[in-house]
């Protein structure tokens, strides 16, 4: 192999993994990595290359195991000519450090402080973080924000971790976000990944049989929207309400059509609402899909709809509605 074969694109030059220096260099990324991933262990260099600048540039892919799941990177790093060493740029290729069952057990990093997600610093940051991100992917839809923290490095400096949801071609994808913005006030995605985690979103239940019953004042979330054509309902869901199972002449607890409509004349008294149509969630689609199947509701005490009822990878119980209005 002449030195030609070498060179990769941007001027780098492919170097040993056994390198004496590249190990160095490796092992102490790791350790610039742990301040925000703490149970990273290095395991290998699976590439490396470098460019001479006024100090050295280095892109590594390392590997790294945490607790007992692998997680491969590729990282940008700049040695000075005084040897300190800067991560510019890194990227997870591969593997996760974690596998969760749900959006809660995700930790913010360390030395990061957690705030409110509706916070106008963080409202200001997510704009940005999805935009960012978007330009990549534009396909990606982007649903919530879950958990936001912020690590101040100085007045001026800091840096912005953001935990988001977003759905694309029906599927659930959760990945966290760290931006940096510098003392001009200029914000910079710095690392960016996809987490492992259950994304069994929708469940529908059934009133047959003691599976997937729940008992009586469990609390349930119904979530509504105003729609103009039912056939085809356009618009998220966003007003919320809560309500509680009542009683029901099968095993456990049930929400009744009575329910509902009292629920819906206690939030909207000066509405006149024409019609109520319950959505059930079909596996894998989004609330808003049309083609979710529906059934309305007169208010009937005597007339149950446990089949509308909704899991949310939480374990959180949901109702969606749909209402026309006069």
């Amino acid at each position: 192999m002449n030195a030609q074969d070498d060179l990769i694109a941007g001027g780098f030059t492919k170097q040993r993994l056994d390198s004496p220096d590249v190990q160095y260099v490796a092992k102490q990324v790791t350790e610039l990595m742990k301040k925000d991933y703490p149970n990273y262990k290095f395991l290998q260099v699976n590439s490396a290359a470098t460019q001479v600048v006024a100090g050295i540039n280095y892109i590594l892919e390392i590997e790294f195991l945490s607790q007992g799941q692998k997680a491969t990177w590729r990282i940008r790093v700049y040695e000075s000519l005084q040897g300190e060493l800067t991560i510019h740029k890194k990227e997870q290729l591969g593997g996760t450090s974690k596998a969760f069952q749900k959006i809660s057990e995700i930790p913010v990093p360390n030395r990061y402080t957690e705030v409110s997600v509706q916070s106008e610093e963080i409202s200001a940051t997510i704009f940005v973080a999805i935009y960012l991100l978007q330009e990549k992917a534009p396909e990606y839809k982007f649903v919530k924000l879950h958990k936001a923290a912020i690590e101040k490095e100085n007045e001026k400096s800091k840096r912005f971790f953001l935990l988001l949801e977003f759905r694309h071609k029906g599927k659930i994808l959760f990945r966290s976000v760290i931006l940096n913005k510098d003392e001009e006030g200029n914000l910079g995605i710095e690392n960016s990944q996809d987490l492992k985690i259950d994304t069994s979103k929708y469940k529908v239940f059934h009133i047959t049989g003691q599976k997937d019953t729940f008992p009586p004042q469990t609390e349930i979330t119904v979530y509504w929207r105003r729609v103009q054509n039912i056939y085809f309902p356009q618009g998220r869901f966003e007003k919320q309400a809560k309500i509680r199972a009542i009683k029901a002449p099968f095993p456990g607890g049930g929400v009744s059509g009575e329910q509902i409509t009292l629920l819906l004349k206690k939030e909207l008294p000066h509405e006149k609402i024409s019609q109520i149509y319950l959505r059930s969630i079909s596996k894998g689609k989004e609330p808003e899909d049309y083609q979710n199947g529906r059934i309305t509701i007169k208010g009937e005490a005597n007339s149950f709809f446990n089949n509308y009822v909704s899991l949310d990878g939480e374990n959180n119980l949901l109702m969606f509605l749909d209402i026309s209005v006069e």
